[in-house]
């Protein structure tokens, strides 16, 4: 999303990735946008039983303190249940 959401701030390329939760009754549990300052796409979201949320992606940009390699990076995302980054 190419826009603030929820607090979270945007990184100002192209698009970063969200992931967005909600409880089981419907209510909104929390947003969190991850992304570089090139264009973010994510690609696929997995929750395991454990609660742990991956969602895999490719980028363009240096994501957090890894360095962009150019091109496509490959790249994994690794939330707890709560929405936190791990």
């Amino acid at each position: 999303t190419p826009l603030s959401l929820d607090g979270q701030s945007y990184s100002g390329g192209p698009n970063d990735v969200g992931v967005f939760a909600w409880s089981p009754d419907g209510s909104h549990g929390c947003t969190r946008l991850s992304g570089s300052p090139g264009n973010d796409l994510a690609s696929s979201i997995a929750v395991v039983p454990i609660g742990l949320v991956y969602v895999s992606l490719v980028t363009d940009g240096a994501l957090d303190a890894s360095p962009s390699r150019g091109g496509g990076d490959a790249a994994v995302l690794k939330l707890d249940g709560a929405g936190a980054f791990l």
